[in-house]
């Protein structure tokens, strides 16, 4: 075979050189646009912005809609060193993760703005999996990396399913360090210790399967509980905004007044739960869950149906306020702070990957951790690695892999 030989540029004249210069700007071209496109990991790509982050003024950045009316301006942080401080954890139901952060209509905020930066680098994982269900197993394992027997156990009363193995916020307790859980529709609002629900709906939308801190002994003394099981209006204060008394209605801001006030008091370890309808697991409009047409979901046109008759969508709703109300909040920005936003599980039955992401100055941008993750054993590990409380490892979580994956700091 003949070889080939291609002219150098120097041989050829001004007026051939100049197809071929054009050809190679093109080329080059294509490959750098291929690249950028595939520089994030599977799940969701944002074409030119790097995974650390870039600094943005307010002023370049504008401001985009809520899905709640307010709006929100980005303040996406470049690479910064320290340490995670403070976590905050927001707990929302039972959804696929390939049902969620794939551009779901029902997940407008979720997948428009959230996975965009809209609150600060933010790192997700496409194979977070706890292969457990109902809700309760999912959320003692989040104390104690495994279940303690409760596996396909929704309905198990504190006084009868006493805990007494080692946990994460026992671990917590014993270093000194603070943590608080905040409960929506917290019944006795702080002033009792509500262990048991009846079986009834008279605590609805509340549900104490969402409280596992319910559930260990030693969190059960009156005590230990009333100081750290708390109506949800106080996360306000110690976010730094005006003191609220109550509860703010349902459907509106999460903290009626949005005034800074303080520097915040929040503790190390923020335990946020929704209630209910916020969380996506019942319908408002369904009594079965407390619900009532009175409790509709505001019509919404970001939503299938303007938002009625969808959990997903007051999931999503619940997110496009709670989220900016935590990132933009003093406490948030003074504490070298990462916020969890985390499904307790798959759909019902479902042995799939939820959702987990982390919003945090400290988080690899627009990042995808491809990771296969040991649920919850990963989540305590990773807690206990960030409060520096390791010895002993909680049940699962010295086998299981950190989330070290998703910051651009160590963990401890």
């Amino acid at each position: 075979m003949k070889k080939l030989s291609l002219p150098s540029l120097s041989s050829l004249s001004s007026s051939n050189r100049k197809p071929l210069l054009i050809f190679a700007v093109l080329v080059f071209a294509v490959l750098g646009a291929y690249a950028l496109s595939h520089s994030h990991a599977a799940g969701f790509s944002v074409s030119g912005e790097p995974e650390t982050g870039a600094v943005v003024s307010p002023a370049a950045t504008g401001s985009d809609t809520l899905a709640s009316g307010g709006s929100y301006v980005q303040f996406k942080q470049a690479t910064v060193a320290g340490k995670i401080k403070t976590v905050f954890v927001v707990n929302v139901e039972n959804r696929n993760w390939s049902d969620v952060g794939f551009g779901s209509p029902e997940w407008p905020y979720l997948n428009k703005q959230l996975l965009k930066g809209s609150a600060g680098n933010i790192a997700w994982a496409t194979n977070f999996n706890t292969g457990l269900h109902p809700s309760l197993p999912n959320y003692i394992s989040m104390e104690a990396a495994n279940p303690e027997g409760l596996n396909g156990n929704g309905d198990a009363m504190p006084d009868n399913y006493p805990i007494t193995a080692p946990h994460l916020t026992q671990s917590l307790n014993n270093a000194g360090l603070s943590w608080r859980y905040f409960g929506e529709n917290l019944p006795g609002q702080g002033t009792s210790c509500f262990m048991n629900d009846g079986g009834t709906n008279a605590r609805k939308p509340y549900s104490l399967d969402h409280n596992p801190f319910a559930y260990f002994t030693d969190i059960q003394v009156t005590s230990t509980c009333l100081a750290h099981i708390r109506p949800f209006q106080e996360v306000c204060a110690a976010l730094g905004y005006t003191a609220q008394s109550s509860q703010s209605a349902q459907w509106s801001a999460p903290c009626s007044n949005m005034t800074a006030a303080s520097a915040g008091t929040p503790s190390r370890y923020n335990f946020i739960v929704p209630n209910d309808w916020d969380q996506g697991e019942h319908l408002s409009t369904d009594p079965a869950g407390g619900g009532s047409a009175a409790m509709a979901m505001p019509s919404n046109s970001a939503y299938p149906n303007n938002g009625q008759g969808c959990g997903a969508c007051q999931s999503d709703f619940y997110l496009s306020q709670i989220v900016p109300t935590i990132v933009n909040s003093p406490a948030y920005k003074n504490g070298s702070s990462a916020l969890f936003v985390m499904f307790d599980e798959a759909d019902e039955g479902s042995v799939a990957p939820s959702g987990m992401m982390v919003v945090s100055p400290f988080a690899k941008n627009m990042y995808a951790s491809p990771i296969a993750y040991q649920g919850w054993g990963s989540y305590v590990r990773s807690m206990q690695e960030i409060f520096g409380v390791t010895t002993p490892w909680i049940g699962n979580a010295g086998a299981s892999t950190d989330f070290s994956d998703f910051f651009t700091v160590p963990l401890q």
